[in-house]
């Protein structure tokens, strides 16, 4: 003997899958979201160890450099060494001085204007410079200000 259900079950059925798969929509939506907007930051908590995102700045042409890469960072008294991940990371390593700053963007970033360090040149006549990305509210900020400070 089969057991009839009202008309009304089956509807409400249909609009509980059509509830569930909206849901697991918007879920996706916000997780992709996410995944795009926020950076990946670890700072120490005296600001000297940080990771951070540079980006090549070619003076003299204007082609793109390519994406932002994740780099390990270090602050020494007179500049910042930069270890990069991988083949690709070996082209930013180095050592660096801090020559500039931009206030934060829309999504609280700060970029820093780093050159490299050249026996017999100064970092303004460095032709090798990165931009290097931290959040604004990060603890590096400060140590990053100071080294700007003091190299003006």
């Amino acid at each position: 003997m089969m057991i009839r259900h009202p008309i009304g079950c089956a509807m409400l059925e249909g609009v509980a899958d059509l509830a569930l798969m909206l849901l697991a929509l918007v879920a996706g939506g916000v997780g992709l979201w996410w995944v795009v907007t926020v950076e990946p930051h670890w700072c120490s908590r005296d600001g000297l160890r940080f990771t951070a995102r540079v980006h090549p700045v070619d003076l003299t042409r204007s082609t793109h450099g390519g994406r932002w890469r994740e780099v390990r960072v270090r602050v020494a008294p007179d500049g910042i060494a930069l270890r990069g991940r991988g083949i690709i990371g070996s082209r930013v390593a180095g050592e660096f001085s801090v020559i500039g700053c931009e206030t934060p963007d829309r999504r609280d970033r700060v970029v820093y204007l780093v050159a490299a360090r050249v026996d017999g040149l100064t970092p303004a006549e460095s032709s090798r410079r990165l931009a290097l990305r931290i959040p604004g509210s990060s603890r590096a900020r400060t140590v990053l200000d100071a080294l700007v400070a003091t190299s003006s």
